[in-house]
Parts: C-alpha cells; sequence; structure tokens
C-alpha cells in the first residue's frame, strides 16, 4: 500500500501503465501463439555461409522454416537487417541470440570478411559457454582457424539438405531432453544467462512442435528462473505458453497453478480486468470441486485484486467470503492473511479505527502461526496509520518504528517487492521530515526493484524519487 499518489490508483495506472509483453492467449478467442513466438528475441539456429555455397544453404534453410525452426538466415531477415549496424547486429545473433550455430566450411568460406566475423562471434560464445554450439558442416577439407579439426562435424557432400535439416531438428529434440533432465542451472558464473536462454528457446521449440508435456516439464524450470530473477512480463508469457500446454493435455491442476500465477502477476502489474477474469475461472473450478482450500484462495485472490483495483466494496465482498470458510474449515493462519487484507480495504475506506483493530488481530495470530509475513505487513498497515494526518491517529515515531519492523522482518524473508514497498513508505516519511540522504537510499532501491518487475507502484516510485533529489540540491 503507497499513499503518497498526486493521481488515484485507478486513474494514473491505467494512464501510464508500461506496456506488457504480448500475451500468448487472449479471453474469447485463441491468439496466434506462433505469430507470438516468431517475434521472439531467440533463434534456434543461426546459419553462417559464404555466399558461394548459398543454393545448399538456402534449401537448409527453408527446410527448416516448414519444420517451425526459428533460424536466422539472412534473406529471411532483410527487414531486420535494414538500416542496422551490421557489424554489432551480427555479433549480437552469433554469439548471444542463437542456441546453436551451424558453419558451412568451404574454401569460400576461409577469407570472406563477413564470415570470419560471424565466426569469431561464434566462437567467444563456445569459448564462455564451453559447452557445444557451433556445429561444423563441411563442403571440403578447408582449414579454417579456431575450428578444431577433432570437432564432430558432418560432411555435406554425402548428406542432402533435407537430411541435415532433421538432424539439427534432432540436435534441439536432444537439447530440450537434456534440460528436462537437469535439476538446477549454475547461477554463481557467467554461464548461468546462456543456460537460462537455452531453456527459454527450448520451452519455444517443444511448444511449436506439439510436445507439450515437454512444455509443462520444461515451463517449471523457466517459471522458477524467471521467478528468481522478478521478470515478471517474460514469466507471465511463458506461464500462458505453459497453460496452452496443459489445457491442450487437460491437466486441470497443473492448469490452475498456472492461472493463479498469471493472475497475481497481472494485478501487479495493473492488468486488473485480466487478473479478475483468470480468478473468476479458477473460482468457477473451486465451486464445481467443492474444495474449500481452492474456495478460500479464489476469494481471497479476487479480493486482493478487487482491492488493488479500487474497488472496494467488492474486495470486502471477497475477503469476507474467504474469511467465513477459513473460520469453518482451515486455519487461523489463513484467517489471518484474510484479516489483514480487510484491515487494507478498511483503511483505503477511512474506517481507521476498524483497520487498526484488524491489523492488530492479524498480528497476534500471526505471532501465534508464525506466519511473519503477514505480521511484516501488518506492521506495515500501522505504519501508514500512524503517518498521515488524515486517519487521525498521527504519530511519526510510532510509524518509523513500525516500518522498520516490518522492513527486518521482510528482509529476513528476502521478498524483494514487499522489501521495495516498505522502503517507499520510509522514504516518504523522511522525505516529510527532511532527512534526504536516508530517503535517497531507500527509494533508489524501491525503484530499481519495480522497474524490474514492471511494478504498478513504479510511475509513483519514480515521482517520489524525483522530489528527493529536487529537495537535495
Amino acid at each position: 500500500m503507497i499513499a503518497r499518489n498526486t493521481f488515484t490508483i485507478k486513474g494514473w495506472y491505467y494512464n501510464f501503465a508500461p506496456p506488457l509483453i504480448a500475451k500468448a492467449l487472449a479471453y474469447g478467442e485463441k491468439m496466434n501463439t506462433e505469430d507470438n513466438i516468431n517475434k521472439n528475441e531467440f533463434y534456434d539456429i543461426a546459419l553462417s555461409f559464404a555466399g558461394e555455397d548459398r543454393r545448399y544453404v538456402e534449401t537448409v534453410a527453408n527446410i527448416l522454416r516448414e519444420k517451425k525452426v526459428n533460424v536466422f538466415y539472412d534473406l529471411f531477415s532483410k527487414v531486420d537487417l535494414w538500416g542496422k549496424d551490421l557489424f554489432q547486429y551480427l555479433n549480437n545473433i552469433y554469439q548471444n541470440k542463437s542456441v546453436y550455430t551451424v558453419v558451412f566450411i568451404s574454401k569460400h568460406y576461409k577469407n570472406k570478411r563477413w564470415t570470419s566475423h560471424e565466426l569469431k562471434s561464434a566462437q567467444s560464445r563456445a569459448f564462455d559457454e564451453n559447452k557445444e554450439y557451433i556445429l561444423p558442416a563441411r563442403f571440403d577439407d578447408t582449414d579454417i582457424p579456431g575450428v578444431n579439426k577433432m570437432t564432430g562435424y558432418l560432411d555435406l557432400n554425402s548428406i542432402a539438405p533435407d537430411e541435415l535439416a532433421i538432424m539439427i531438428c534432432q540436435k534441439l529434440d536432444g537439447l530440450a531432453t537434456s534440460l528436462m533432465g537437469r535439476t538446477y542451472f549454475d547461477d554463481e558464473d557467467s554461464l548461468y544467462e546462456i543456460s537460462i536462454n537455452k531453456l527459454l528457446a527450448a520451452i519455444e521449440w517443444c511448444h511449436r512442435n506439439n510436445k507439450y508435456q515437454e512444455v509443462i516439464t520444461l515451463g517449471r524450470k523457466v517459471d522458477f528462473y524467471l521467478k528468481k530473477e522478478m521478470q515478471w512480463s517474460k514469466r507471465k508469457k511463458y506461464l500462458y505458453l505453459s497453460l496452452d500446454a496443459a489445457t491442450k493435455l487437460g491437466a486441470e491442476s497443473r492448469i490452475l497453478d498456472i492461472k493463479r500465477n498469471i493472475a497475481a502477476i497481472a494485478m501487479n502489474q495493473g492488468d486488473f480486468e485480466e487478473s479478475i477474469n483468470m480468478s473468476k475461472e479458477i473460482l468457477i473450478v473451486a465451486e464445481k470441486h467443492r474444495d474449500n482450500s481452492e474456495l478460500f484462495d479464489s476469494y481471497h485472490a479476487l479480493g486482493r485484486v478487487f482491492e488493488a483495483k479500487g474497488d472496494y466494496g467488492n474486495a470486502k465482498k471477497y475477503y469476507n467470503k474467504a474469511l467465513e470458510v477459513s473460520k469453518k474449515f482451515l486455519s487461523e493462519r489463513n484467517s489471518s492473511n484474510t484479516i489483514h487484507e480487510l484491515a487494507v480495504v478498511m483503511y483505503r475506506m477511512s474506517d481507521y479505527k476498524k483497520a487498526e483493530e484488524l491489523y492488530k488481530e492479524a498480528i497476534d495470530i500471526a505471532d501465534m502461526t508464525g506466519f511473519a509475513f503477514i505480521k511484516s505487513c501488518s506492521l506495515h498497515g500501522l505504519g501508514l496509520l500512524y503517518q498521515y494526518k488524515n486517519t487521525g491517529i498521527q504519530d511519526i515515531t510510532f510509524a518509523e518504528n513500525y516500518y522498520n519492523k516490518s522492513l527486518e522482518i521482510k528482509k529476513t524473508l528476502g521478498n524483494q517487492e514487499e522489501i521495495a514497498r516498505t522502503e517507499y513508505q520510509l522514504a516518504d516519511l523522511y522525505y516529510d521530515k527532511e532527512k534526504y540522504d536516508e530517503a535517497l537510499e531507500l527509494i533508489s532501491h524501491c525503484v530499481d526493484i519495480f522497474e524490474k518487475t514492471d511494478h504498478r507502484y513504479l510511475i509513483q516510485a519514480r515521482q517520489l524519487k524525483r522530489q528527493i533529489i529536487d529537495k537535495k540540491k
């Protein structure tokens, strides 16, 4: 919850929300997923060749495209190449944006300026990754500096273009299979980003080729890493690919999990209608199954998105439904979560006495049940109650104390978005106290996190940062 705002939450967010990466499905109609993927930043295969060998290579490229391989072949990318700094653009393709590069070695390849540049870029990637990346295919025995003669290659004198295309597809299948079997990726060194890019390319390859079980398996790994990196827009895109695959397979439990994640991301990014629609779809299934845990989660999720949207009447309605279910059938831990959210709604509806009562109740239950996250959120809420004059109970010292207690717990839990929310409020408080150095340090970290996650409060945070900087001048 963030208070300083020169616009209403509904008003400013809808006017200024950053665009999201294209959705893979849309309500009421199926979007063209294939078009979406073709716009992706990755290539399954890049082809490096001399112009004299184009006839063979072009046949391979056309067959690969027919087989739904996302291939970089210069004549397929004329518009993209038009006007670009080709030195930098091609370096990026061959070093960063391809899963593999097929190098077509011949007497013509050796002395060409552009093939030399492409090969050096590919070699740089192969060196960094220390795994197979360059796939040599030979028209003759020409010695190419940097291409180890001991590296396995294909002899194109005995392989037709269609056969080579099939072998490339087999290579991509093999990559997907190997990634499915891995339980983790090393994020301690420079190989981390390369591994993630391969993983993203592999899930797209499987989706384009209707390998839906593989999409679901790889999708779990993708989601884990994108969530860890807080790349919410990209995470949402790949969740939609997994949702499409789970729907094709009729995997209902996986469908519900994916929809919950999409709904939460959509809410945080301010796409409230998408979040509401997704949450209501989940609720229909929960009501059908009469599953109390599912019902609680669905009511609570709908309460949260209506609260974020500013529709406090509906938020209160759904939170009360969730609270009824939790008190009858579930644990006090569930109840403390909903009680906290009801306190937020009461705060927004200016019933500050009731909000204070509910925040304290949520903290008491959280203490009994060990629910540290809810305790941190309710402490944050009490900070808000005591920070501003309009509540009638303003006490800046109390507010600062509650924020610091909240921040201390959130840092032990490691939830960066929640940390950023409390940092915003504390920065706001320090701004009013003219403690600009402390305020700037807090708001700078807050902005960094909100930028990373496309958070709906990003514009507000940037605005406060500018105000603090102006005061420091």
